[in-house]
């Protein structure tokens, strides 16, 4: 878990503005050449860290979300009054507040500061005691405006918070190890909160050179196809070895310590069955000083979240046949995995909850054949994929490649298919029909285009299309395709 002094990264450094008595948060993320300054000079063996909360989420998140969806209110009465305009950011809302408090129900504006201050500020090393941590949006990251027409299944994201994420950098004499955790607070256009873990997060370039970058979410409106995913954030623009994911830090220790993977096993395949663990509860269960998790160690954890799991000796034919995501055993070291799809000659999978295109044969040598299956574990999904996994290669950044996935229902009962947006590499995804009779198929048709801002650009680039389905067994069906980009000589 180890950063270089020479190259560091600022994520989510927060800009505290004044305006009137107010304090708000701004946030925004930028890759770059960075000297921390004071914070290298003597060192301690156990290092140094700016408000380390040791992999634990601390605060109130629960005001947070009644605040956002006080906010949300206050959002929709400056939309009612304004022409159906929403307002351009924190400061133009809290200007209206001022001008009319009444008609967003408060008594007088000095009211306005109980009901959106939080004293969880004080958690985060940028960030005053107290401030308002809340973004609020009128523009999509595409820069169409928040409210007009949108694609059918994406909702607008009116305003979010990160206060309950946590990067806990932590400095040492040769470098800096980070141990991320926590969440994102989202408000949505329906007046939904939902909490989105802090790797469950989209990236979008605000210039060429990649040196700034804004945050989004899935399912979002106005998401360009040119976004990327947390782990390509991490190994791409922060030149990581691998992306972290962060745990509780057991008493004694200054970092966290190594395991085999199986919580992040568990974390993966929770959201791929559409039921996902908040990484936060599961520790709560779990001992962060255990190096080795064993597959009952996680089934058990898994029915304390009324996840029903079956361990099962099985061959890597059969996992291919049923085509449902299940958590493999491998050898030489000992690790869990998730096989989220597996081809013929290529295998996705979540290591330590990266999402990684692999070649089969990799998995195939180090499988002891045990692996964890949602229940009842003999049943096959419903939907099959011709060719699910794939390789193109592109000779140049400007070229696209076409791809068309041949989709059917084997099962006995008709199945509703749609596609996650957005997928980040693809600038069209069309799939029809979306019903599906039995023994009937649909096709997935995606256009996509080489990502990458600033230099260099990456050869290698996969792109992940998510098919959801109303089959219990499978609802979420994985689809990639990785670009093989011939980068020209200098």
């Amino acid at each position: 878990m180890r950063l270089t002094r020479r190259r560091g990264l600022r994520i989510a450094a927060a800009l505290v503005i004044s305006l009137g008595g107010w304090h708000f948060a701004g946030h925004h993320i930028q890759a770059e050449q960075a000297d921390p300054g004071a914070l290298w000079k003597d060192i301690p063996p156990e290092g140094r860290s700016l408000k380390d909360t040791r992999g634990r989420v601390p605060g109130d998140p629960a005001k947070a979300i009644d605040q956002l969806k006080r906010l949300g209110e206050m959002i929709r009465v400056h939309r009612d009054s304004h022409a159906g305009e929403l307002p351009g950011g924190m400061g133009a809302l809290l200007q209206s507040v001022v001008e009319d408090p009444k008609s967003y129900g408060f008594a007088t504006a000095l009211d306005v500061n109980p009901a959106l201050l939080s004293e969880d500020c004080r958690f985060q090393p940028a960030l005053p005691e107290t401030c308002i941590p809340f973004l609020v949006f009128n523009r999509r990251r595409d820069g169409t405006p928040v409210g007009s027409p949108k694609p059918n299944g994406t909702r607008d994201l009116w305003a979010y918070t990160d206060l309950y994420r946590h990067v806990n950098t932590r400095f040492f004499a040769k470098g800096s190890t980070v141990n991320p955790v926590g969440f994102y607070l989202v408000l949505w256009d329906n007046g939904e909160v939902e909490r989105v873990p802090y790797d469950d997060i989209l990236y979008v370039p605000r210039r060429p050179d990649g040196t700034d970058w804004a945050v989004a979410f899935r399912g979002a409106s106005g998401v360009p196809s040119d976004c990327i995913t947390f782990d390509e954030f991490q190994t791409k623009v922060a030149r990581m070895a691998a992306p972290f994911r962060g745990k509780p830090v057991p008493p004694g220790e200054a970092v966290p310590l190594p395991d085999n993977g199986g919580p992040e096993a568990l974390v993966s395949l929770s959201r791929l069955l559409g039921a996902p663990i908040e990484r936060d509860k599961l520790w709560e269960l779990l001992d962060p000083a255990k190096e080795v998790f064993s597959l009952k160690d996680i089934r058990e954890t898994a029915t304390q979240f009324r996840l029903s799991l079956r361990e099962e000796r099985i061959g890597l034919d059969e996992l291919e046949r049923r085509s449902r995501p299940a958590i493999l055993r491998l050898g030489n070291p000992d690790r869990l995995i998730v096989l989220a799809t597996l081809g013929t000659n290529r295998a996705l999978i979540y290591d330590k909850g990266w999402l990684q295109f692999v070649p089969r044969s990799m998995v195939a040598e180090r499988y002891v054949g045990q692996t964890l299956l949602p229940t009842p574990a003999e049943a096959a999904a419903s939907l099959r994929v011709e060719r699910p996994l794939r390789e193109v290669e592109l000779k140049s950044f400007q070229d696209t490649a076409s791809e068309t996935f041949t989709i059917t229902n084997v099962g006995s009962k008709p199945l509703q298919l749609w596609t996650e947006s957005p997928a980040c590499g693809c600038t069209s995804v069309e799939l029809s029909p979306a019903d599906l009779p039995p023994n009937a198929t649909s096709v997935l048709r995606a256009t996509i285009r080489p990502r990458g801002a600033g230099t260099p650009r990456w050869a290698t680039q996969l792109a992940t299309i998510a098919i959801r389905t109303n089959d219990p067994s499978a609802p979420r069906v994985m689809v990639g395709v990785e670009l093989h980009v011939q980068v020209p000589k200098p």
